[in-house]
């Protein structure tokens, strides 16, 4: 586990902070199994068509 905080605010930094919450979330979220990411909407391949 690793902690995160931020005291300073600038855009890179918050950039910064915004994608290691959604690379944590999306590592989090690969070890569910295929049914429950389909059920919540996760990892879902992205279709060329749309």
């Amino acid at each position: 586990m690793k902690w995160i905080q931020q005291f300073a605010g600038s855009k890179e930094l918050d950039e910064e902070l915004t994608y290691y919450f959604q690379e944590s979330y999306r590592i989090v979220s690969l070890g569910l199994t295929k049914k429950k990411q389909k059920e919540l909407g996760l990892n879902q391949p992205v279709s060329e068509g749309a």
